[in-house]
Protein backbone atom coordinates (compact mmCIF):
# COMPACT_ATOMS: atom_id res chain seq x y z
CA UNK A 1 0.00 0.00 0.00
CA UNK A 2 1.57 3.14 -0.98
CA UNK A 3 1.53 6.43 1.75
CA UNK A 4 -1.32 7.90 -0.76
CA UNK A 5 -3.63 5.08 0.00
CA UNK A 6 -2.48 5.31 3.29
CA UNK A 7 -3.49 8.95 3.61
CA UNK A 8 -7.39 8.51 2.07
CA UNK A 9 -7.89 5.57 4.39
CA UNK A 10 -6.52 8.24 7.18
CA UNK A 11 -9.06 10.76 6.21
CA UNK A 12 -12.19 8.20 6.12
CA UNK A 13 -11.42 7.12 9.71
CA UNK A 14 -11.46 11.03 10.24
CA UNK A 15 -14.50 12.20 8.77
CA UNK A 16 -16.14 8.97 10.77
CA UNK A 17 -14.49 10.35 14.25
CA UNK A 18 -13.68 13.50 13.98
CA UNK A 19 -11.61 13.13 17.56
CA UNK A 20 -9.28 10.45 15.73
CA UNK A 21 -5.66 12.02 16.33
CA UNK A 22 -7.30 15.47 16.73
CA UNK A 23 -3.86 16.77 18.60
CA UNK A 24 -1.42 14.90 16.48
CA UNK A 25 0.35 15.90 13.49
CA UNK A 26 -1.57 14.43 10.71
CA UNK A 27 2.00 13.64 7.95
CA UNK A 28 3.31 11.66 10.92
CA UNK A 29 -0.14 9.56 11.79
CA UNK A 30 -0.01 8.51 7.98
CA UNK A 31 3.60 7.49 7.86
CA UNK A 32 3.16 5.56 10.92
CA UNK A 33 0.19 3.79 9.88
CA UNK A 34 1.38 3.21 6.71
CA UNK A 35 4.33 1.85 8.30
CA UNK A 36 2.34 -0.60 9.86
CA UNK A 37 -0.57 -1.42 6.99
CA UNK A 38 1.97 -1.26 3.89
CA UNK A 39 1.99 -5.26 3.47
CA UNK A 40 -2.01 -5.22 3.40
CA UNK A 41 -3.98 -4.61 0.59
CA UNK A 42 -5.30 -1.36 0.23
CA UNK A 43 -8.88 -3.03 -0.99
CA UNK A 44 -8.33 -5.24 2.18
CA UNK A 45 -7.89 -2.24 4.47
CA UNK A 46 -10.58 -0.43 2.57
CA UNK A 47 -13.33 -2.90 3.45
CA UNK A 48 -11.86 -3.53 7.02
CA UNK A 49 -12.09 0.20 8.24
CA UNK A 50 -15.63 -0.45 6.90
CA UNK A 51 -17.10 -2.95 8.75
CA UNK A 52 -14.66 -1.39 11.65
CA UNK A 53 -17.40 2.04 10.72
CA UNK A 54 -20.16 -0.17 11.01
CA UNK A 55 -19.14 -2.19 13.79
CA UNK A 56 -18.23 -0.03 16.42
CA UNK A 57 -18.18 3.46 18.28
CA UNK A 58 -14.67 4.27 18.93
CA UNK A 59 -11.93 4.85 15.94
CA UNK A 60 -9.79 1.97 14.87
CA UNK A 61 -5.96 0.93 15.80
CA UNK A 62 -3.82 -0.56 13.13
CA UNK A 63 -3.56 -3.85 14.76
CA UNK A 64 -7.76 -3.80 14.66
CA UNK A 65 -7.53 -3.60 11.03
CA UNK A 66 -4.87 -5.80 10.44
CA UNK A 67 -6.72 -8.41 12.56
CA UNK A 68 -9.57 -8.11 10.34
CA UNK A 69 -7.76 -8.02 6.92
CA UNK A 70 -6.49 -11.35 7.70
CA UNK A 71 -9.43 -12.85 8.18
CA UNK A 72 -10.44 -11.55 4.78
CA UNK A 73 -7.34 -12.99 3.74
CA UNK A 74 -7.90 -16.20 1.39
CA UNK A 75 -5.78 -19.03 3.31
CA UNK A 76 -3.26 -21.21 1.11
CA UNK A 77 -1.93 -24.57 2.56
CA UNK A 78 0.96 -23.56 5.30
CA UNK A 79 3.12 -25.94 4.49
CA UNK A 80 3.17 -25.80 0.34
CA UNK A 81 6.64 -27.66 -0.63
CA UNK A 82 8.61 -26.50 -3.71
CA UNK A 83 10.35 -28.48 -6.32
CA UNK A 84 13.63 -29.06 -4.03
CA UNK A 85 11.92 -29.32 -1.09
CA UNK A 86 12.01 -26.62 0.89
CA UNK A 87 9.94 -24.93 2.95
CA UNK A 88 8.05 -21.81 1.07
CA UNK A 89 5.90 -19.68 3.43
CA UNK A 90 2.38 -19.27 2.86
CA UNK A 91 1.28 -16.19 0.83
CA UNK A 92 1.09 -13.82 3.66
CA UNK A 93 4.67 -14.70 5.31
CA UNK A 94 6.27 -14.48 1.31
CA UNK A 95 4.34 -11.02 0.43
CA UNK A 96 5.70 -9.97 4.00
CA UNK A 97 9.34 -10.41 3.04
CA UNK A 98 8.76 -8.67 -0.39
CA UNK A 99 7.73 -6.16 0.95
CA UNK A 100 10.31 -6.18 3.66
CA UNK A 101 13.11 -6.30 1.34
CA UNK A 102 11.49 -3.55 -1.12
CA UNK A 103 11.29 -0.95 2.23
CA UNK A 104 14.65 -1.56 3.46
CA UNK A 105 16.63 -2.06 -0.12
CA UNK A 106 17.64 -5.47 0.86
CA UNK A 107 19.61 -7.88 -0.99
CA UNK A 108 18.90 -11.87 -0.55
CA UNK A 109 20.84 -14.75 -2.04
CA UNK A 110 19.02 -16.38 -5.76
CA UNK A 111 18.31 -19.29 -3.86
CA UNK A 112 16.33 -17.21 -1.65
CA UNK A 113 14.62 -15.06 -4.11
CA UNK A 114 13.46 -17.89 -5.78
CA UNK A 115 11.34 -18.88 -2.36
CA UNK A 116 10.19 -15.24 -1.76
CA UNK A 117 9.07 -14.01 -5.05
CA UNK A 118 5.90 -16.47 -5.70
CA UNK A 119 2.45 -15.51 -6.18
CA UNK A 120 -0.60 -16.76 -4.12
CA UNK A 121 -0.94 -20.31 -6.03
CA UNK A 122 3.10 -20.49 -5.29
CA UNK A 123 4.17 -20.03 -8.77
CA UNK A 124 7.33 -18.68 -9.62
CA UNK A 125 7.23 -14.78 -10.50
CA UNK A 126 9.89 -12.13 -11.73
CA UNK A 127 12.30 -11.57 -9.35
CA UNK A 128 12.65 -7.54 -9.35
CA UNK A 129 16.07 -5.70 -10.69
CA UNK A 130 18.86 -5.36 -7.43
CA UNK A 131 17.30 -7.92 -5.54
CA UNK A 132 20.00 -10.35 -5.46
CA UNK A 133 22.70 -10.01 -3.80
CA UNK A 134 26.14 -10.22 -5.83
CA UNK A 135 28.47 -13.57 -5.36
CA UNK A 136 31.84 -12.72 -4.48
CA UNK A 137 33.88 -15.13 -6.80
CA UNK A 138 37.10 -16.90 -4.00
CA UNK A 139 40.62 -15.77 -5.39
CA UNK A 140 41.96 -17.76 -7.41
CA UNK A 141 45.80 -17.87 -7.42
CA UNK A 142 47.83 -17.55 -10.76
Amino acid sequence: MTVEETGMLIAVIKTVYPEFVRDLDLTAVVRVWNRVLSPYDYKLCEKAIGQHIEECKFAPKPSEIIERVKKMMPELPSRSKHDDNEYMGTWWERRSMQSLIANLGTQVDYDMAKLIYRNEDGLPMPIPHGVIKRRELPEVAV
